[in-house]
């Protein structure tokens, strides 16, 4: 019983700790973009704010992730969009339209990796057809031929 009651004396410490975490990352994340939107555009450049506010979502996780607590995939692309808003505003690219090609560019791309996954099982199907031996409710029978 020792046992049991020890791991869930862990568990709660470690959701203890990710709430904590959390309060932080979130809170420092609000504060960089208040900081963002109060300042004029000269004081404190929008990308850079952007960099900051992606560096604490990510430093967040690493944190969640080094102590053994399960990283949110949310704040992780939170802070990857940050930062890559972040370095496109300082190279004065135009993220929607970077979004939008990336965008289209996956759609158009998506058709040409499925239909080789697809053609590969179509394969496989035609193979087990000639090999002799018919499957039954997922189960093989040898000696069997599948009729055409």
């Amino acid at each position: 019983m020792d046992t049991k009651q020890s791991n869930g004396d862990h568990a709660a410490a470690s959701a203890a700790w990710n709430e904590r975490l959390e309060s932080i990352g979130w809170g420092l994340f609000l504060i960089v973009v208040g900081i963002a939107w109060l300042g004029p555009e000269a004081e404190v450049p929008i990308g850079i704010c952007m960099t900051g506010a992606g560096l604490i979502m990510l430093g967040l996780n690493a944190a969640r992730y080094f102590s053994g607590v399960k990283t949110s995939s949310f704040t992780i692309g939170l802070g990857a969009i940050a930062i890559l808003a972040g370095i496109a505003s300082a190279l004065s690219v135009k993220v929607f339209g970077v979004l939008l090609i990336l965008i289209g560019a996956s759609i158009i791309l998506r058709p040409l990796f499925e239909k080789k996954e697809a053609g590969s099982q179509t394969r496989s199907a035609s193979a087990e057809r000639s090999s002799g031996s018919r499957k039954i409710f997922g189960q093989e029978r040898p000696g069997q031929r599948v009729s055409s």
